[in-house]
């Protein structure tokens, strides 16, 4: 049975290499773009490795293109045949079996021997210069020369670099190098981007900066609902595509959150963590809900047990939800009351205690209180 590898043919990992199984692997990359080869345990997966006889596909598994023979092409997904190679950054990456021989001419084409563009990397906060970009261009330009003769069934395919986005503490996005028009703008002309931001989303009160420049741009806001949220980051995602929407994901959804709870009579609100996956943790005291009484008939609230809830509030209907396991719930002017299967669980004219929202999706807000759990639709808060 042959043995395939993915090896590093260029740079300081020289000859590191992945042994080759069936089915799949993942190709990952640390924040200085050298290039990690793992099969199991990364933890930040950027390309899946599918290895069916003696073909290996390549898919890349976040928001970056690949280019194909020089040129930016949608797809996700790339096929490797035996003797192909790719460019992931400064390292070309090659295919092959264990007995293949690579020709000079690509060994050669070692871009990242001389340091390549190691020092722009480490500025990620930073756009390159046009100076840079005309030595970047040089650099593909030589990686895309044709082949020798020796290399015709070779088929060459690029991986644009991978974007990283170090862990940043504060909310807002991470703005790395990139050669969009609207990117150097936001750099170059960072009061064009305020005005921009200002006239599309008015209600947002987004605000654009930085530390200063060994820091990346932030952009920090209050989005109103969930269709504001997902209006900015599509506009995000179509206006600067490269822009990395993760972290500004979870933070604005914090900033929302807060505001929301705040609304309703909560205070005392901090985010206490988050993880990557969006979800964060809120802590507060609850004080009299006297905002509460105008904003219940707006929200829709699951609490897990039985299949209605009761506004007794407005109209004191009945509003079947037969999709949605949910508890009842009465707030009026005094008392507050929650019930289970028709029992009161808590009944008084003042909430005074600890309360934790233990998780905030895109969508809904999971709150602790009394050891019992709410579930509230953030889209009508």
């Amino acid at each position: 049975m042959t043995t395939w590898y993915l090896r590093v043919l260029t740079g300081p990992q020289k000859n590191a290499e992945i042994e080759l199984e069936p089915g799949s692997q993942y190709l990952g990359a640390g924040n200085d773009c050298d290039v990690i080869l793992q099969s199991d345990d990364i933890q930040d997966k950027h390309f899946e490795l599918t290895l069916e006889e003696e073909k290996l596909t390549l898919t890349n598994l976040v928001e970056t293109c690949f280019l194909q023979n020089g040129t930016e092409s949608p797809d996700k997904c790339i096929s490797l045949n035996h003797g192909d190679y790719i460019c992931v950054g400064d390292l070309v990456l090659g295919f092959a079996s264990a007995e293949y021989e690579w020709p000079e001419s690509v060994l050669a084409a070692d871009v990242s021997a001389e340091g390549g563009n190691k020092a722009d990397d480490d500025d990620w906060g930073m756009f390159s210069s046009e100076a840079d970009e005309s030595e970047d261009e040089d650099e593909i330009e030589e990686l895309v020369a044709p082949p020798k003769k020796g290399l015709t069934t070779a088929r060459l395919a690029f991986a644009a670099s991978v974007v990283f986005c170090s862990t940043v503490a504060a909310a807002g996005i991470a703005i790395k190098q990139a050669n969009v028009k609207a990117e150097q703008l936001a750099f170059f002309d960072p009061e064009s981007l305020r005005n921009e931001l200002a006239k599309q989303f008015p209600k947002a009160r987004l605000t654009l900066a930085r530390e200063d420049e060994q820091h990346p741009w932030q952009l920090t806001g209050y989005s109103a609902s969930t269709a504001d949220f997902r209006e900015l980051s599509a506009w995000l995602e179509h206006t600067y595509p490269k822009v990395v929407n993760r972290v500004i994901s979870q933070e604005l959804l914090i900033s929302s959150t807060q505001q929301a709870l705040q609304a309703l009579g909560f205070s005392e609100i901090k985010a206490i963590s988050t993880d990557k996956a969006g979800v964060l943790a809120l802590t507060g005291e609850i004080k009299r809900p006297t905002k509460w009484q105008k904003a219940f008939h707006t929200l829709q609230r699951d609490i897990a047990g039985v299949s209605a809830w009761q506004d007794q509030t407005e109209d004191k209907r009945w509003l079947p939800k037969p999709d949605i396991q949910v508890d009842s719930v009465n707030i009026g002017e005094s008392p507050f009351l929650l019930t289970r299967n028709g029992k009161s669980i808590y009944e008084g004219d003042l909430i005074d205690g600890l309360f934790t929202v233990e998780k905030v999706a895109l969508d809904y807000v999971i709150m602790n209180f009394r050891d019992q759990k709410i579930k509230y639709m953030v889209s009508d808060l």
